[in-house]
């Protein structure tokens, strides 16, 4: 932990040091069980191109990792696999992975996806496996919030027309998720929602203009900022519950060592990726890396204008160590432990921050387009849906 005699600026930053992000990588890698690099910004294509360029692949693979954990769904490990076992080229591999991808939208785009196939490739190379670990937590609790966030303000005639285009939308997805986000949305038990699209399905008008109004009413009370914020709250709840996600890295780590790029979100509150590891007996150091000052001080205030949301604890748990990669800066913080701050010393020299360092060359425009992108939930696609 740092040391109560030097001063900690307010998101806490404790010390700085000059240092080439391979030197501060080979100093994170060098400790604990899993090395967790956040995904501080999934619609950003740089982090990711961070975490996978090959210098720092031979990093993790020379610290002895052997396990790779990516925030991808479970259900395409099979082309993961497929890949590392000569079955299926990069090719395939790219357009295998954009059937059904619902994932992130950087790792949707061709483009995105072969830097993927590559690192697995190249990371199989070097004795270490790729595992697609997203426990997919609080998919339709997600959807919902994300409703909720389109919805603020809509009124009258647009609120028939978006209530009858998610209605569509619904009524065209395939069973459980139509059930769960109808569940979700009218705040039913999964049976009750199933009778509610099977009374839709084989009802009289009489009924069917009962179900309306109720399906109307559900809609139209998710316009509301309280809403808002109590639905993104649950989803928050639910998509950052990390038990299942920790399970799956103790059991496939077996007493090895991995490396974790997983959103940072995962790794922002107080009892959640981290401290269900360090149950489990597996130790874990946290280093966030931004491309920029700007993605830096915009995720702070990420967290910040969240919390104001939902008034929980994300934020509260500080990565153990911070570096900005275009002014080649690695900070400390309030959780950097006394290993990890005697080998960034026998680097380079620690100097105390500033008051303000993170906000230093503020760019209020800057900061708020990068902040606008991170905050705003992603709208559902509600405006174009199939007719059932």
């Amino acid at each position: 932990m740092a040391d109560p005699k030097i001063p900690t600026e307010e998101h806490g930053l404790v010390q700085k040091a000059w240092l080439p992000y391979a030197e501060a990588l080979k100093i994170a890698a060098a400790q604990a069980d899993l090395l967790y690099i956040p995904d501080v910004n999934h619609d950003d294509q740089r982090p990711f191109t961070q975490f996978a360029q090959d210098d720092a692949l031979r990093i993790y693979a020379e610290s002895g990792r052997t396990h790779i954990f990516l925030e991808m769904w479970p259900d395409f490990q099979e082309h993961a696999d497929g890949l590392t076992d000569g079955k299926i080229n990069i090719d395939q591999f790219v357009e295998r992975m954009q059937k059904g991808n619902a994932d992130h939208s950087r790792l949707s785009a061709p483009e995105g996806l072969k830097l993927l196939g590559n690192m697995i490739e190249k990371s199989c190379a070097l004795g270490m496996h790729t595992h697609f670990a997203d426990a997919k937590n609080g998919l339709v609790e997600s959807a919902v919030a994300e409703l909720s966030h389109r919805l603020q303000g809509v009124a009258g005639e647009n609120l028939e027309q978006k209530t009858i285009a998610i209605g569509n939308w619904l009524a065209g997805q395939a069973s459980p998720l139509r059930e769960q986000a109808t569940a979700c949305l009218l705040k039913k038990t999964l049976p009750e929602a199933k009778e509610f699209w099977a009374k839709i399905e084989g009802g009289t008008d009489g009924d069917l203009e009962k179900l309306k109004a109720e399906f109307t009413k559900a809609v139209s009370d998710l316009t509301t900022p309280e809403a808002f914020k109590e639905r993104i709250k649950a989803a928050n709840l639910a998509r950052l519950s990390d038990e299942t996600l920790a399970v799956t890295i103790a059991k496939q780590l077996n007493g090895e060592k991995g490396v974790l790029f997983y959103g940072a979100g995962h790794g922002n509150g107080s009892s959640d990726i981290n401290e269900k590891l360090a149950a489990m007996g597996v130790s874990s150091v946290r280093m966030d890396v931004y491309p920029d000052r700007k993605t830096f001080q915009a995720l702070t205030r990420a967290l910040e204008k969240e919390n104001g949301i939902t008034g929980d604890n994300r934020g509260v748990d500080k990565p153990d160590l911070v570096y900005i990669v275009n002014e080649g800066v690695l900070y400390t913080t309030t959780e950097t432990s006394p290993e990890l701050i005697k080998a960034i010393q026998e680097k380079a020299k620690l100097k105390p921050v500033e008051p303000g360092d993170t906000d230093r060359g503020f760019d209020p425009e800057a900061v708020q387009k990068i902040l606008d992108d991170i905050v705003a939930p992603k709208p559902p696609p509600v405006t174009t849906a199939p007719q059932p």
